[in-house]
C-alpha cells in the first residue's frame, strides 16, 4: 500500500480541492454574478405605461443603460427621461454627460421635451439616488423606473430604498442588457472580473458605512 508522509498530505488535499473547484467552476462561479442581479420583470411594469407622472433614469454609465432606457420609453414606460450627470474624464469634450446622455436619447427616438437634465454632478450611487430623489419631488413623479448594469442591479436597489424610503414614490430597478457580460461568462472577460469583483468590494464598503 502506498504511504503519504504527514508532510505531503495537507499539500495534496489542497491540490485535491483546487483540482475539484477547476473542475467544476461552471457550477459555482455563475452563482456569483447572479446573486448581484436583481431585475424585475418588464411584464410587472406594465402599469407604468398609464400613469402620466412615471419617469425613466438611466443611472450615470454604461452607454447601454441609456440604450435600454430609451428602448423603454419608446415602448411607453415612462412619461418623462431624467438624465443624471457625473465628472466626465474626455480630453475635447466640454459637454457635461447629462448633456451626451440627452442627446444620446434624442437620437434613439426620446422627444427633447421629455428629457430632464440633472443640474448635479455626483460621484456616488447614493449622491445619484438622492438627486433623483429631489428631482423627482420637483417634478412630481410617482413613479421611477431605474435602468443599470446588471451587476449593478442590487446594491442600486438598496441605495434607492434607503434613500426613498417614506417619498411615497415608487422605485423600479431593471437590468440594461450588457453585451459580453452574463452570469456564465462573466469570468471570461477582464472587463467582467473587474466589474464583478468591484461590485462585491463596494457592497462590503457600504456595509462598514461608505456611501
Amino acid at each position: 500500500m502506498l504511504r503519504i508522509p504527514p508532510s505531503l498530505r495537507i499539500p495534496l488535499v489542497g491540490l485535491a480541492l483546487v483540482a475539484v473547484l477547476g473542475l467544476a467552476h461552471g457550477l459555482w462561479l455563475p452563482g456569483i454574478a447572479a446573486w448581484l442581479v436583481v431585475t424585475e420583470p418588464l411584464t410587472s411594469l406594465e402599469g407604468l405605461r398609464s400613469d402620466p407622472q412615471a419617469a425613466i433614469v438611466p443611472l450615470a454609465g454604461g452607454r447601454e443603460r441609456v440604450l435600454y432606457a430609451a428602448a423603454l420609453f419608446r415602448q411607453g414606460y415612462g412619461r418623462w427621461f431624467l438624465a443624471t450627470d457625473m465628472p466626465l474624464d474626455a480630453p475635447g469634450i466640454r459637454e457635461r454627460y447629462a448633456e451626451l446622455v440627452a442627446r444620446e436619447a434624442v437620437w434613439q427616438g426620446v422627444p427633447r421635451s421629455a428629457v430632464v437634465l440633472s443640474d448635479l454632478t455626483v460621484r456616488t450611487t447614493y449622491e445619484e439616488a438622492r438627486e433623483i430623489l429631489k428631482v423627482a419631488h420637483f417634478r412630481g413623479w410617482r413613479s421611477l423606473l431605474v435602468v443599470t448594469s446588471p451587476y449593478h442591479t442590487r446594491r442600486a436597489r438598496w441605495v434607492l430604498s434607503e434613500v426613498f424610503g417614506t417619498s411615497g414614490i415608487a422605485v423600479h430597478v431593471v437590468a440594461a442588457p450588457e453585451e459580453g457580460y452574463t452570469p456564465q461568462n462573466w469570468w471570461q472577460s477582464v472587463d467582467g472580473l473587474r466589474n464583478t469583483w468591484t461590485e462585491y468590494l463596494k457592497l462590503v464598503l457600504r456595509l462598514l458605512g461608505h456611501e
